[in-house]
């Protein structure tokens, strides 16, 4: 009897507690909405945003707008997550809207426009243009060459032509010779299905929105030596660019001489994009060279077995190929020492614009 008692009692605090709360507001320190005007917070009720819908309570606060639906009037999750995106809209249509115009969907930031425009319409933000339909010939191309050597030249100057790469996704012998079958290097694998839910997340849109590129290569090499080809070079559901494709050994020997040379990558990096930079182009149709990155630079002296901004450990043999590979200068005096530490060697540097 006493314990049955005591659970009424306490039953009958928890109540008058919980009557107590509803009745007091939860932080009664709180302004109304209509006083608020600070501009980070919310100032009006007009578009329901921080208004209860069920008793028109006003909030500065959204989130205590939502902690209030919750645990007032018991709102479920999914009635929680509707109030927010409600909530959203309506800020969005109080602040300024920037159209896209490719599918007329609104952003209130002008990053998250170009962000869309970039990731979703592959477009150029600066220069307006887009990157997948820069090479739009979906036209068959047949034909046949005498030697292997010569279909590798056609190949990789029609790869440079329309900003290509094929890569070899099978090959097998068969009675008449050896068929190669090439495909895009962005191609390879299922692919990503469009899924428009996960294309509208932000650093979370998939690079290939397709699930093949319509570019390959179909080569049949024969017995006799000669080359038989078919295949197609427009590119779709990816973007289309010359930093895509790798870099050809002649390039490739242009960074291994300035190497040489005893310039850094980023020196490096700085006097190709200077010299070889076509103002009159697109930024997706530079040469290959100018789009070149660190890394790379990088990775070509690891390759080469060459020390990263010198040729040599020995600093003064990077200062004698300095002046014999560098083009600025016009004539130099250059007297070696017999120090072992190279110390007291005497230069003196004439350029092309006078300066001593």
């Amino acid at each position: 009897m006493l314990l049955f008692k005591c659970l009424q009692l306490r039953n009958g605090i928890q109540s008058f507690a919980e009557e107590k709360r509803l009745l007091k507001p939860r932080n009664s320190r709180t302004p109304s909405v209509e006083t608020c005007q600070s501009p980070h917070r919310i100032v009006s009720n007009e578009g329901g945003r921080g208004k209860c819908p069920e008793c028109d309570k006003g909030f500065e606060f959204v989130k205590n707008l939502y902690q209030h639906v919750r645990e007032v009037h018991h709102w479920d999750e999914g009635k929680v997550i509707r109030l927010k995106a409600s909530s959203r809209r309506s800020k969005s249509n109080s602040e300024n809207e920037l159209p896209c115009e490719e599918c007329g969907q609104l952003f209130t930031t002008k990053r998250r426009l170009i962000t869309r425009k970039q990731k979703i319409h592959k477009i150029d933000a600066e220069i307006g243009a887009s990157s997948v339909v820069l090479f739009a010939d979906y036209s068959i191309v047949t034909g046949q060459l005498q030697n292997w050597s010569d279909f590798e030249d056609w190949k990789r100057a029609k790869e440079l032509a329309t900003l290509s790469h094929f890569v070899i996704r099978s090959s097998h012998e068969t009675p008449k010779g050896r068929s190669i079958v090439h495909v895009c290097q962005h191609a390879r694998g299922t692919g990503k299905d469009v899924d428009i839910l996960a294309l509208r997340r932000r650093y979370r849109m998939p690079r290939r929105i397709n699930t093949h590129c319509s570019a390959f290569l179909n080569v049949l090499h024969l017995t006799d030596g000669s080359v038989h080809y078919n295949g197609c070079f427009g590119n779709v559901g990816h973007i289309v660019s010359t930093a895509t494709l790798p870099l050809s050994p002649d390039d490739e020997n242009v960074v291994v001489n300035m190497l040489k040379s005893g310039l850094t990558p980023s020196i490096i990096l700085t006097r190709i994009r200077k010299d070889r930079w076509d103002p009159l182009l697109e930024y997706s149709k530079q040469p290959r060279i100018c789009l070149i990155s660190l890394k790379e630079i990088k990775y070509i002296a690891q390759k080469r077995g060459l020390v990263e901004g010198r040729y040599h450990k020995n600093d003064l043999f990077s200062l004698e190929e300095l002046l014999k590979t560098s083009t600025d200068i016009f004539d130099y005096v250059y007297r070696k020492t017999s120090h072992p530490t190279g110390d007291g060697f005497v230069l003196v540097i004439l350029t092309k614009s006078g300066k001593k």
